[in-house]
């Protein structure tokens, strides 16, 4: 492995954990609590809708560049059914377990007077909502589907990807750039695919997915490749990050956050690898470790409920009170999941990996 290799897989080992604690504030936006609130509402409109964006789209390129590495010369037969094998241990395992333990819980809290009051939703008991549960339950605009364990929704498009991807594999190799350029500008433009665009394949994961494995199926560096063109991304993405946030509510702001997602996940790339280059950070392999685990347990099991006593007890009544809560959620919930992690790996380290995919 040559020095410019190891700082590319440091640097990925490096991200995960931030990464994940980005994925906690897209979940800690809460619009009711911050109406009164202005300067409030602009702080989570910054770190949960600007910058916790980059998160999901950046575990995408993440995953398809380490899916397809060492595949440059075929992916096809014994290759694809090895990937596939390991896949399937660290993500569709992990995934149905999660999910089933949420439906359980939700099942569990809706038939109980004194902890309904903490359930807002409905659980039935028949096959039709348990594997409605379990793929996708459509969100009000009909716009996407949730698993019950809603974050795990990632999970799903992502094994999605994996079941595909000798379909990707062969379009990487026959389109080569061009055909990831055309993914991005219908990733870029709000393109979906009909149906199957909101049951599972989302364009996101066509897009970063892809993206990454083509890095990777042209045997390229991450790092390397984006210092080549990606440096200006440094001044591009704070004003572009910036413009997003002043313009939420325009129409041609989703176009523009699209735009800045894809500048700012090359900028915390190159910004990690410099940082670590330069011995300014070092990675944490407790905190690499627990990051499946605290991305599994944060919603609904710690980040709602947190929250939810946080407001009760300090009933907030001014943007700084607010703020501080809003901050103070995701510490809490980061802590109390770190804990948790450090306790079932302690006493059940079999259990915890197998629910953690391996990992």
């Amino acid at each position: 492995m040559t020095k410019n290799d190891e700082l590319q897989f440091r640097t990925i080992d490096y991200l995960r954990f931030p990464l994940i604690v980005g994925v906690l504030f897209i979940h800690n936006f809460s619009v009711g609590s911050s109406g009164d609130f202005p300067v409030c509402r602009t702080v989570m409109e910054l770190f949960s809708h600007v910058l916790g964006s980059l998160a999901v789209p950046a575990f995408f390129l993440i995953s398809g560049f380490l899916f397809f590495r060492h595949t440059e010369t075929g992916f096809f037969g014994k290759a694809y059914a090895g990937k596939l094998k390991k896949r399937t241990v660290s993500l569709l395992v992990p995934y149905l377990f999660w999910n089933v333990a949420v439906l359980l819980l939700f099942f569990l809290l809706s038939r109980l007077p004194f902890l309904s009051g903490w359930f807002a939703g409905r659980v039935e008991c028949s096959p039709r909502f348990f594997v409605s549960a379990l793929w996708g339950i459509p969100n009000d605009e009909g716009t996407m589907t949730y698993p019950i364990a809603y974050p795990f929704w990632f999970i799903r498009d992502l094994f999605v990807m994996v079941l595909l991807s000798p379909v990707v594999y062969s379009f990487i190799r026959k389109t080569a750039i061009w055909g990831i350029l055309a993914l991005g500008l219908f990733w870029g433009a709000g393109g979906q695919l009909p149906v199957v665009g909101i049951y599972g394949l989302s364009s996101a994961a066509l897009f970063f997915f892809s993206a990454g494995g083509w890095f990777a199926v042209r045997g390229k560096n991450l790092l390397s490749e984006f210092r080549k063109t990606g440096r200006w991304t440094f001044f591009l993405y704070p004003c572009l990050a910036l413009a997003d946030l002043l313009t939420k509510w325009q129409p041609f702001n989703a176009c523009l956050h699209r735009l800045g997602i894809v500048a700012g996940v090359v900028m915390i790339f190159l910004w990690v690898g410099r940082s670590l280059e330069r011995g300014r950070i070092a990675p944490v392999p407790f905190l690499s470790a627990a990051s499946f685990f605290v991305f599994a347990v944060h919603e609904p099991w710690l980040l709602a409920p947190i929250r939810k006593v946080l407001l009760r007890l300090f009933q907030p009544e001014s943007d700084a009170a607010m703020v501080l809560i809003y901050f103070a959620v995701v510490g809490l919930t980061v802590a109390s999941a770190l804990v948790l992690y450090r306790l079932s790996n302690r006493f059940l380290p079999r259990f915890t990996k197998i629910v953690t995919g391996g990992r």
